[in-house]
């Protein structure tokens, strides 16, 4: 009794974990999710956006379900993408493949080094939105291999040519130096 909840998720941080990974301007410039729930006061929401706007972050409010579905797309599948990049390219009994990896895998794959735990939990939890997000993107390989597989260079090309424009077009929050 007497306790409200307003849901929130900052979208901030990197795969580090614990007190060594901590940033004085982690949320600067950052984007937070409030998740208001169908029982969140008015004053209970603005109190949690003015929290997170203290510490420079940009509120956005959104139904519980939406940001679900967005940080499936956004988040957990490119999560799991780099996971499955690193299991393919790391596979055991393969020649040091490290000496081969250039920045573009490092890039690639930075995020996997993330904790499994959490990112265990984190999929369990959001399991329905990410199933329908991995569909797409088994969808997107399927593509491409049969592109590759069919020498369908013009294909492939307009299918790289879309993905560089899309990234581009990209508008990234600016988290200068929590990345490295």
């Amino acid at each position: 009794d007497g306790v409200e909840f307003a849901g929130s998720h900052p979208i901030a941080g990197s795969h580090k974990t614990g007190l060594d990974a901590a940033h004085p301007r982690l949320y600067e410039n950052s984007v937070t999710v409030v998740t208001p729930g169908a029982r969140s006061s008015k004053y209970a929401i603005e109190k949690v956006s003015s929290l997170w706007q203290a510490v420079g972050s940009k509120v956005i409010c959104l139904p519980p379900a939406e940001h679900d579905r967005l940080l499936a797309r956004s988040s957990h599948l490119p999560h799991l993408a780099a996971a499955a990049l690193t299991n393919t390219v790391c596979r055991p009994g393969e020649h040091s493949i490290s000496s081969f990896c250039g920045t573009g895998f490092y890039d690639s794959t930075r995020i996997a080094a993330g904790s499994e735990n959490l990112w265990c939990d984190i999929i369990r939890t959001n399991q329905s939105a990410l199933l329908k997000e991995l569909d797409g993107l088994v969808d997107q390989l399927q593509q491409v291999r049969l592109a590759v597989s069919q020498g369908d260079w013009d294909s492939l090309k307009k299918w790289l040519a879309s993905a560089r424009e899309l990234r581009e077009s990209l508008n990234r929050v600016n988290q200068e130096g929590l990345n490295e």
